[in-house]
C-alpha cells in the first residue's frame, strides 16, 4: 500500500503498513527532500509574511530532531529513522526518552534545525503508529512540504550526495528545553501562588511528567494519573474525549480539585475538566483562551478555526473586531496561516490549539497553563468564565458521533451515496446552504449546522452537529446517523 500523508503525517497499523521497511523508505524520502535543490524555491521561503519576515531556508547539515511517543516499539522505530538519516550525512538529535510533539517542534525552531520527526500516531488506537513531520519553522508540514516529501518517496532519483559520510547521532532531552520555554509565556509566579489543585491525565502517553516538570521549581504539586507506560493505553484510546477520561472526572470529584487536564498520545492536544467534573469541549477551551488573550493579556491578531469548529469562535472574533479564517480539517492548514499572518489563536474541533506565543503548532501543555492563567487573572473558576462567555456571545452546543467501518474503502463510499440521496431537511429544519470545503456541511434554516466528513487516517466516518441547545444537537446527530446507516 502507498505511503501517504494524512492530516499531519503518515500513519498505519503496526506490522501491516507501518513496517521497518516502509519506515526506512519514509526516512530516506525525508533525507532526499532535505537535499532536493528545488526545496529552496518554495513559497514558504520566498514570500514574506504580513509581519515583514520570511522563513529562512535551512541546509540539511543543520540537522534533524527525532522524537517518539510511548507506543509499542516507538523507541526502536525512532532509532531506525535516526540511522537512515544520519547515514545520509545529516546530523541527528535523538530524544533521550519519550517526548511530546510540541517539544520536538520547539527544539527544531530554537536550534534552527532543518526538520523534526516524531514517531507517533497521536490519538489513534494502540495498533497504529506513525511519523509526524515538523518544518524548520517549528510546526506541522504544510501542503507544499507534504507534496515534496511524497514526491521524494516515489522518485527513482536520489538527491543524497554520493560522498555522504555518516553523521553524528546525539541524544538530548527535548522536554527539558521545551519546559523552560513554555513557562516563560505565562505568569508562573501568580499561577503558583494561587495554589490550585491540579490533576494531569496523560492517558499513558507522552504528557507523563510534563506538568510536574513545569511546576517543580515553583513548589506546586501536580497530581498525575495514568502516567505509567502502557502501549495498550489501559484499553482506552489516547484521545481527550468524554468516553476516554472517566478516571480523570472521578479523580477531580474525589480529590475536590480545581481543574484537570487530559492529553492525547503525543501531548499536543489537551482536554479539560472543571471542578464539578464536567468536560470542556475544545471550542469551550478555545473560547476561554481567546477571551483571556484579548481581555486580560491585551494581545491582538486573527482567529483561525477548522471547518468542523463551533460558530462561537466566529461570533467572538466578530465581537472583538478580529479577522476570522476557516480552514479544512488538519492543523497544518492553521500552521500555514500562522506562518503568513498575525494569528492570535488557531484551533480545531479535535482539541488541537495553537497561539501566537511560541511555536506555530498545536501546543497542549501551553494551553493548559493559559487556562490556569485565565483563572488567576479573572479570580473565577473555568465554569464561571465559560458561563460569562455564553451570556455575552450566546449558547453553542457542538457534538460529534463516529461510525466505524471495516476498512477505508467502505468508509469512502459514504459521501457519494450521501450526495445521491441527501434529504431536503434534518430534524424538521430545511437545508438552506451546503458547503464542501472539507466534507459536506449543511446549514439549516435555524442556523444549526451538520458536517459529514470521513476521517483522513482511520476507517471512521464522522458526523458533527451544532445547535443552540444540547437536546437539539443530539436530535440532529441521531437522525443523521440513522440516515447514513439506512443508505448503506
Amino acid at each position: 500500500m502507498r505511503i501517504s500523508f494524512g492530516t499531519e503525517g503518515w500513519r498505519g497499523i503496526i506490522g501491516d503498513i507501518f513496517t521497518f521497511e516502509n519506515i526506512k523508505k519514509f526516512a530516506l524520502g525525508v533525507a532526499n527532500w532535505l537535499y532536493w535543490p528545488e526545496r529552496a524555491k518554495l513559497d514558504i521561503y520566498s514570500k514574506e509574511c504580513t509581519e515583514g519576515k520570511s522563513f529562512k531556508y535551512t541546509l540539511p547539515n543543520n540537522g534533524v530532531a527525532i522524537g517518539y511517543d510511548t507506543r509499542f516499539l516507538s523507541d526502536r522505530f525512532a532509532e531506525i529513522v535516526a540511522d537512515v538519516i544520519s547515514n545520509c550525512g545529516i546530523p541527528v538529535f535523538l530524544s533521550s526518552s519519550f517526548c511530546s510533539s510540541p517539544s520536538v517542534s520547539n527544539y527544531v525552531l530554537k536550534k534552527n534545525l532543518s526538520a523534526g520527526l516524531i514517531i507517533t500516531a497521536s490519538h489513534n488506537t494502540h495498533e497504529y503508529s506513525g511519523i509526524k513531520f515538523k518544518g524548520e519553522y517549528g510546526g506541522s508540514a504544510i501542503s507544499e512540504i507534504k507534496w515534496g516529501i511524497e514526491k521524494m518517496l516515489f522518485s527513482k532519483k536520489s538527491f543524497v550526495p554520493n560522498n555522504s559520510k555518516k553523521a553524528q547521532i546525539r541524544k538530548v532531552s527535548f522536554d527539558d528545553i521545551y519546559s523552560e520555554e513554555t513557562v516563560s509565556f505565562v505568569d508562573m509566579e501568580r499561577i503558583a501562588n494561587a495554589r490550585f489543585k491540579i490533576i494531569s491525565d496523560s492517558i499513558y502517553g507522552s504528557a507523563s511528567g510534563l506538568l510536574r516538570k513545569f511546576f517543580h521549581s515553583a513548589g506546586v504539586f501536580v497530581d498525575e494519573i495514568r502516567n505509567n507506560i502502557d502501549p495498550l493505553f489501559g484499553g482506552y484510546t489516547p484521545e481527550p474525549t468524554v468516553k476516554n477520561i472517566g478516571p480523570l472526572m472521578k479523580k477531580i470529584l474525589k480529590s475536590r480539585a480545581d481543574i484537570g487536564f487530559a492529553f492525547d498520545g503525543d501531548a499536543d492536544t489537551v482536554g479539560a475538566v472543571d471542578s464539578q467534573g464536567s468536560f470542556l469541549q475544545s471550542y469551550d477551551i478555545m473560547s476561554i483562551l481567546l477571551w483571556h488573550l484579548v481581555e486580560n493579556r491585551k494581545l491582538e491578531g486573527d482567529v483561525v478555526a477548522s471547518f468542523s469548529s463551533s460558530q462561537l469562535l466566529k461570533q467572538m472574533a466578530k465581537g472583538y473586531d478580529l479577522n476570522y479564517h476557516e480552514t479544512p480539517v488538519g492543523f497544518s492548514h492553521i500552521t500555514n496561516l500562522m506562518l503568513r499572518h498575525n494569528i492570535l489563536i488557531g484551533g480545531e474541533e479535535s482539541g488541537g490549539i495553537g497561539v501566537k506565543l511560541g511555536i506555530p503548532d498545536k501546543n497542549g501543555p501551553l494551553v493548559a497553563l493559559l487556562l490556569l492563567e485565565a483563572m488567576v487573572y479573572s479570580g473565577k473558576n473555568i465554569s464561571e468564565i465559560k458561563s460569562d462567555i455564553v451570556n455575552r456571545f450566546g449558547q453553542y452546543c457542538l457534538h460529534r458521533t463516529d461510525i466505524l467501518f471495516k476498512n477505508n474503502d467502505e468508509k469512502d463510499e459514504v459521501i457519494s451515496k450521501f450526495c445521491a440521496k441527501m434529504p431536503s431537511s434534518f430534524a424538521d429544519e430545511k437545508i438552506k446552504d451546503v458547503y464542501t470545503l472539507d466534507g459536506i456541511k449543511c446549514i439549516l434554516e435555524d442556523e444549526s449546522w451538520i458536517l459529514f466528513r470521513p476521517s483522513g487516517t482511520e476507517p471512521v466516518f464522522r458526523i458533527y452537529a451544532e445547535a443552540s441547545s444540547h437536546e437539539k444537537s443530539y436530535k440532529i446527530l441521531n437522525e443523521c446517523e440513522s440516515f447514513i446507516k439506512k443508505i448503506l
